[in-house]
């Protein structure tokens, strides 16, 4: 291909300098090459030369150097004195598979016998067909493959208390090309076998005593023959024999989590034969317990799924430990788990509801769920969203009947009876819609008091009362000498004419949800005008709030005479004890209700 070229016109001692022209081009490639020839270049050798014999097989390995050699050759000769000659009639290359870039070059040589003692070692060839000087060289000689026989462990029994006896098979003619007997040990069939024999055992031997045996075990019996090879048999089980049962096993821990796995841990058994254990579960703590576990299991620690979707609540666990000669022990104490509640208890039942002018009475069937732990009746005006707790009682102390005194008989009510369990999940009854009976009644009038002022010679009254949107006023009744000749006097709008007409004394003020009113009597020449008589209503509740109170009787004092001027038929011309006007006030409502008529205050005219 024109990429190399032996200059042989060279001396010692020079130094020569390389271009590369392509043929008929003009001008030089732009790189070169520098060469002194001082003296000649040596190539190393090759390292790392290890081999393996077998069966007239002999196997090289040393490292490929690739940065150096693009291939090798592989020279050998008849014991140590022999000449080397090639043995390989092709360059060796080495093939690299994926990921082995530090695989080694290898070669097997086939041998004539196994008797001959032979010398390898092997030479580098770079890209250029340059050789290295050889390797270090490496001694070997053929040995046969391993013998084919049959060898197996027959029994291991407890002839002795305490102790094993392992008895095996193996060819008596072959006795001769072996070394001797090895017995190994493991606690697993796949464990970590140990050797348990101090010395070798002798080739004409079948059995071996194992005078510490551990609760189980697996023994395996290894020969080696003269050439190196090593044969065993397959592993046997043997047990010293064992009636005890393990000790009863304690459970720590038991959890539900809220997709319904549950997680139990134990504590491990002492005894050092445990095979594992089994878990068990039942509905009841008395109840029969059936195994979920599949196989025994060699953890202190356990998962399962069961089904949340249930009324029923309470599992309980248990476990027995095995071991390995299938003793069980009794079974642990039972665990109680609880499966998350995710089911609200059953709804109760408002069965009824009446209205009356004491307010609304309920009666209701309580929730049969055995879970639920509280109660609370709730309320809310129709048309508002939120609900009021107006009662509460619990599962232990019940009521099954209330009566709701605190609702308005102006308003519309939803009421609703909740029950809470105990993992605070609830269920609500049906919403009862229902209206009190308003018996007109409506909120009593408060700091009422009256003043007779001597320079004015007028009395004024003041009272205060709650805001209502239903207000629109109020009614002043008096009386005069006699509190039981009660007529209407005088009525106070509210809200009052703005401004109020000159000279009627009526003053009203809202602070907050509170008026405060003030109204001056001027009119105690007693000209007064032809008014119906006012009849109080009767006292429907049996309340002597709601009803006139009596009059307090005049105090006693120095007896004046009093002149009316313009005599009418509810006074005399004149009275030799002490003039006393008595008042009265009554809030009206735009819909009928009234207050209780609050006063009766006696007003004495000095």
């Amino acid at each position: 291909m024109g990429l190399a070229y032996i200059d042989t016109d060279v001396s010692a001692k020079k130094d020569y300098v390389y271009f590369i022209t392509a043929l008929e081009a003009p001008i030089t490639t732009g790189d070169f090459t520098a060469v002194q020839t001082e003296a000649a270049t040596i190539f190393l050798a090759p390292t790392g030369l290890k081999g393996s014999v077998g069966d007239k097989t002999a196997t090289l390995y040393w490292n490929r150097d690739e940065k150096m050699y693009s291939s090798f050759i592989v020279e050998r000769g008849e014991g140590v004195s022999g000449s080397f000659a090639q043995i390989n009639t092709n360059p060796l290359l080495f093939a690299a598979s994926t990921g082995a870039n530090e695989e080694p070059m290898s070669f097997t040589d086939s041998l004539k016998n196994n008797s001959t003692l032979y010398v390898y070692r092997v030479r580098g060839t770079t890209p250029f067909g340059m050789l290295s000087v050889p390797s270090d060289t490496i001694q070997l000689k053929g040995k046969p493959g391993p013998l084919v026989f049959l060898m197996s462990v027959n029994t291991v029994e407890e002839i002795t208390p305490g102790s094993l006896t392992v008895a095996w098979t193996f060819p008596t003619a072959l006795q001769s090309q072996m070394l001797g007997f090895d017995v190994y040990r493991s606690d697993k069939v796949d464990g970590t076998f140990s050797k348990i024999n101090t010395v070798l055992i002798s080739v004409s031997q079948r059995t071996f005593v194992d005078s510490h045996p551990l609760p189980a075990n697996y023994y395996m019996v290894k020969i080696r023959d003269q050439n190196g090879y090593e044969y065993q048999t397959f592993p046997f089980l043997g047990q010293p024999k064992d009636n005890t049962p393990p000790g009863r096993p304690q459970i720590l821990t038991g959890v539900c989590d809220a997709s319904g796995i549950i997680t139990l841990t134990w504590a491990k058994n002492a005894e050092a034969d445990i095979l594992g254990y089994r878990v068990f579960i039942s509905s009841s703590d008395v109840g029969d317990f059936a195994q979920i576990s599949g196989t025994w299991i060699n953890d202190t620690i356990y998962k399962y799924q069961v089904e949340i979707n249930t009324l029923s609540e309470k599992m309980f666990f248990r476990i027995k430990a095995l071991d390995l000669h299938q003793n069980q022990s009794v079974m642990s104490a039972p665990q109680l788990i609880l499966r998350p509640d995710i089911i609200p208890p059953a709804a109760p039942v408002i069965k009824t509801a009446e209205a009356s002018t004491a307010g609304v009475y309920f009666a209701w069937d309580l929730s049969p769920s055995s879970d639920v732990v509280s109660y609370y009746l709730d309320r809310k005006m129709v048309g508002t969203p939120q609900w009021v707790a107006i009662t509460t009682f619990t599962a232990s102390a019940p009521i099954l009947s209330y009566t709701d005194a605190g609702a308005s008989g102006r308003k519309q009510y939803e009421y609703r009876l909740v029950a809470v369990d105990d993992a605070d999940l609830k269920s609500s009854s049906k919403v009862v819609k229902i209206k009190p009976v308003d018996n007109g009644l409506r909120s009593a009038i408060q700091n009422f008091s009256a003043q007779f002022s001597t320079i004015t010679k007028a009395i004024t009254l003041q009272w205060d009362y709650t805001n209502d949107p239903d207000l629109i006023g109020f009614e002043i009744f008096r009386a005069i000498q006699d509190s039981t000749r009660q007529r209407s006097f005088a009525f106070v709008t509210i809200p009052p004419p703005v401004p109020a007409p000159t000279g009627t004394g009526i003053s009203t003020v809202l602070t907050g949800n509170q008026w405060h009113c003030s109204y001056t009597d001027t009119d105690l020449n007693f000209n007064l005008k032809q008014l119906i008589t006012f009849l109080v209503p009767a006292n429907s509740s049996a309340t002597t709030n709601y009803s006139v109170p009596t009059p307090t009787p005049p105090s006693s004092g120095t007896t004046n005479t009093f002149t009316v001027p313009t005599p009418n038929n509810m006074a005399g011309q004149s009275t030799s004890k002490p003039t006393k006007i008595y008042y009265w006030v009554m809030a009206k409502h735009a819909d009928g209700g009234y207050s209780p008529v609050g006063g009766g205050l006696g007003v004495g005219l000095q």
